[in-house]
């Protein structure tokens, strides 16, 4: 049965986010996972003495091995992913985009990771995820597609959505590069066509330092554990991995206005130059159903 994400209430960052009881930091495969609880007082959580905490700049270098970008939709590595509908609508420019650095392929030592896509203003209801392996000589492996709904405030403003791959489906190979689509599904019936984008993503072995950083980060906090993730992980150029330690942290502190200021200047980079519209989109994330 294909998973498809659930209609209830989304979480969202950047406001709105409402206090978890339990956090599940989740930190990539190999390097550990760490828990922790929050104060059931019904109140946003406070970030104390974050200015100097968080204030060290995020410094994303991408691998210097990771060649030209890929093609993506029409030869280009933005493509024009927009319902025919919504091209003279109020919001202009803005597209359907998998969220990647600039070459247009991100580092994972996830098996299952975690990717974002933005979802811009739009007509259409729903999005369809594909994710395949076409190293084969033959043919191309589909491991992965769901079809998931949009809610209304989400296709009203744009956002940034979550999709995790289950961990039901067998991990994703140290060394191989798979591809993905994310299609807009603009009307009922509609199959897709060219109203998709297209990211490639590359499982890797967990770099020494990186291990050798989760012994040493044992006597942190939680918070300074995945700030200290996200650091390393983006100076690796593991750009899956520095994304979602980010968003783990975000999450413990959603108002945070230092977090905010450095996912904002991690997308911006030169070495990852998303829109500024896409940097400032608040994170909504779909529970999946299997």
């Amino acid at each position: 049965m294909v998973p498809r994400i659930a209609s209830a209430e989304p979480r969202e960052v950047f406001g709105g986010l409402s206090a978890l009881n339990t956090i599940q930091a989740k930190t990539p495969d190999g390097i550990g996972k760490l828990k922790f609880e929050t104060e059931d007082n019904g109140l946003p959580h406070s970030s104390t003495g974050g200015a100097t905490r968080f204030a060290e700049q995020i410094n994303f270098q991408p691998p210097a091995d990771q060649g030209a970008p890929q093609q993506s939709v029409g030869g280009s590595t933005r493509g024009p992913a927009v319902c025919p509908q919504d091209r003279n609508a109020e919001f202009p420019g803005q597209t359907l985009t998998a969220l990647l650095p600039a070459s247009n392929q991100g580092l994972t030592v996830s098996g299952h990771p975690t990717l974002l896509l933005y979802v811009p203003p739009t007509s259409a209801g729903e999005v369809q995820f594909i994710l395949q392996d076409d190293s084969g000589p033959d043919e191309v492996q589909e491991i992965y597609e769901t079809t998931f709904a949009l809610p209304k405030h989400l296709t009203a403003t744009g956002g940034l959505v979550t999709i995790k791959i289950p961990e039901s489906l067998p991990e994703l190979e140290v060394g191989k590069t798979y591809t993905y689509y994310a299609t807009l599904i603009c009307s009922p019936g509609d199959s897709g066509g060219i109203n998709y984008d297209q990211g490639f993503i590359t499982r890797v072995e967990v770099p020494s330092q990186l291990a050798q950083a989760a012994q040493k980060n044992q006597g942190l906090s939680p918070e300074q554990s995945l700030w200290q993730q996200a650091m390393l992980y983006a100076e690796s150029g593991i750009w899956l991995d520095t994304v979602s330690s980010l968003l783990s942290l975000m999450e413990y502190e959603p108002n945070n206005q230092v977090l905010q200021s450095q996912w904002m200047s991690l997308m911006r980079s030169d070495a990852v130059n998303l829109d500024e519209a896409i940097a400032k989109a608040k994170i909504v994330h779909l529970s999946a159903q299997e």
